[in-house]
């Protein structure tokens, strides 16, 4: 490493994308698709193989965390690109999405833990809780909203 550039440490070294691909857990074939979409920008070669700096990897780090999140590749892509000055703006938007399904995640995860605790051999046919949110679940209309008063323990279908 050099000691320094404006103050920041700065890699000089790169590493090879079976080694990228094995530090942040996908596949080589993966960091293929996520150059061919553009998620990286250009990724110099040496000798006719890519070799990733630490800004590529950074990228790539923040491209496995969000895909693990659920999140698509255009979300993915206004939070790396946004548009001048707005990061935080593109940061909140996904931020509040992943919100949104934390929320239906832990209704969910109450729905599973009531048929659990049912003392019910079939949960699903006999408990009347679990039934009583599948039910409220399934009456919900497109439209209506997602509490689990009147939407249902899930959210919003997605």
């Amino acid at each position: 490493m050099d000691p320094t550039v404006d103050g920041e440490p700065r890699c000089t070294s790169t590493v090879g994308i079976g080694e990228a691909s094995r530090r942040l857990g996908i596949a080589p074939s993966a960091v293929r698709f996520y150059e061919r979409e553009g998620l990286l920008g250009p990724v110099p070669q040496r000798g006719g193989r890519r070799r990733y700096d630490d800004e590529a990897l950074r990228r790539l780090a923040f491209v496995a965390m969000a895909r693990e999140m659920g999140l698509d590749l255009a979300a993915i892509r206004s939070v790396l690109d946004p548009e001048p000055g707005g990061w935080a703006a593109a940061v909140d938007v996904q931020i509040a999405r992943l919100d949104e399904r934390i929320a239906r995640m832990r209704r969910t995860r109450d729905v599973l833990a009531q048929g659990r605790d049912c003392p019910e051999s079939d949960p699903l046919r006999e408990c009347p809780n679990l039934r009583g949110a599948l039910d409220s679940l399934l009456a919900r209309g497109p439209g209506d909203p997602p509490d689990g008063a009147a939407g249902g323990p899930f959210g919003t279908r997605r």
